[in-house]
């Protein structure tokens, strides 16, 4: 008697999309497609926006996670963009910073502490210097003391008080313990 391979009809979702999207968005798809496909797998490919968008055009993924900014500059023929919700930048710090807890600070007692900034987007990788995550630099110049493009260690330093960061909102959460700074 032959019998089909089980494994056979569970759904397999390939994902693409940067580190920083699959952080602010990654588990509530994966909880989405459970919902949807009980058993079903999800592997989670990184890359940046374009390239995301191009892998799926070629068939080498099955959805993409962009930003609107990847989908104004225009999707490949055939591919259509549904919105999964907003991304608001804030101004993050630890709980032991010194401005943390204060309530609003002025430009001028925030422009005297430490950032860190990405060299190049966390969206798109491109290489943008102090414009990177966004920040306006022109307006409110900030001392930065730390370059990396690695999320892991960006956040580790905001945990340990050590600089201060312009991040998606999503990495403010409660869970991350991580404050908001009004300016």
């Amino acid at each position: 008697e032959a019998r089909e391979d089980e494994r056979s009809l569970v759904p397999h979702c390939r994902l693409l999309a940067p580190a920083v999207l699959q952080w602010g968005f990654g588990a509530e798809l994966a909880a989405r497609l459970s919902a949807l496909q009980p058993g079903a797998t999800l592997a989670f490919v990184t890359l940046f926006e374009d390239a995301a968008l191009a892998a799926l055009a070629r068939g080498e993924g099955d959805l993409a996670l962009v930003t609107g900014v990847a989908v104004d500059s225009g999707l490949p023929a055939g591919l259509e963009a549904r919105r999964l919700g907003e991304i608001h930048m804030q101004l993050a710090a630890a709980p032991s910073h010194p401005l943390a807890g204060r309530g609003e600070v002025s430009a001028a007692e925030l422009l005297q502490h430490d950032f860190v900034c990405p060299q190049r987007s966390m969206f798109c990788g491109l290489e943008r210097g102090s414009r990177a995550d966004g920040w306006r630099d022109d307006r409110l110049p900030r001392r930065i003391r730390f370059w990396l493009d690695e999320l892991q260690l960006l956040t580790r330093l905001v945990h340990s008080g050590q600089a201060l960061a312009y991040l998606p909102d999503f990495a403010l959460a409660p869970a991350t313990g991580l404050q908001r700074l009004t300016v």
